[in-house]
């Protein structure tokens, strides 16, 4: 009896980590370089069961039963998103793999698929989203006038004039990449060169399907009620063997 009740409390767990989730996804649904988390269950140890009072409950010594579910570790969807024409000649997406590398006001390095950018009053492209300067290669910006032409591998033109050159980022392990806000991340991996190219006046939308968000929503919810009538079932039986051993 109890172990029923600890499987469902198992089970409670991990639907309430699926819903956050998906949550998470919904909420971000309109967000720029969004990309999705997805979350997968493991099943935990399992129990042996074996003849127990003279009465087997199989011929094989080998029948188990589960004793409940957690949650995997979760996972980033990297499917790309839709791109959005927005008219803005400091807006990149990325076609492909990479990220773009922000940096903040102490030289700390970030990662980010988000690519809309403003240009400040010092002539820094900054990230809208969070504040940072996009990091630039030989970048001139003494010579830079708007508009500015962005090609496919990053250079930067400006009157006739090369004045710098953004390079994309890429990491073989992107799951163990850490969220660190506004759309944001760090990675204690070495960077690689990715094969993603830009698109100069679009970003790349959210690749959250809501159809698929909200469906998920309502499993979700029916696995959550599914565990919680097992928990009340298995209390309900505890009470009515308590009540008949006090008789």
């Amino acid at each position: 009896m109890l172990s029923s009740i600890w499987t469902g409390r198992s089970g409670l767990i991990s639907q309430q980590a699926k819903m956050d989730t998906v949550s998470n996804n919904v909420a971000n649904s309109n967000t720029i370089g969004y990309k999705k988390i997805d979350v997968s269950f493991s099943e935990t140890l399992k129990e042996n069961i074996r003849q127990r009072n003279g009465v087997p409950f199989t011929n094989s010594d080998n029948m188990a039963q589960g004793t409940g579910t957690k949650v995997s570790k979760p996972f980033r969807n990297s499917k790309e998103g839709t791109f959005i024409d927005t008219g803005r000649d400091t807006d990149i997406a990325i076609s492909g793999q990479g990220y773009f590398k922000v940096l903040d006001n102490s030289g700390n390095a970030y990662y980010t698929r988000d690519g809309s950018f403003s240009i400040d009053v010092l002539g820094n492209f900054v990230h809208s989203a969070s504040g940072m300067k996009l990091e630039i290669q030989n970048y001139k910006k003494e010579n830079l006038k708007q508009p500015v032409s962005i090609s496919p591998d990053g250079n930067i033109t400006s009157d006739g004039l090369q004045v710098g050159k953004i390079n994309l980022y890429d990491f073989s392990y992107k799951n163990d990449m850490l969220s660190q806000g506004d759309n944001t991340f760090t990675s204690g991996e070495r960077p690689k060169a990715p094969e993603g190219k830009m698109i100069q006046g679009y970003v790349e939308g959210s690749n959250v399907d809501m159809v698929e968000e909200l469906t998920n929503m309502i499993t979700t919810q029916r696995s959550y009620e599914f565990n919680s009538r097992s928990i009340k079932a298995a209390d309900e039986m505890w009470q009515l063997i308590n009540n008949l051993k006090s008789k």
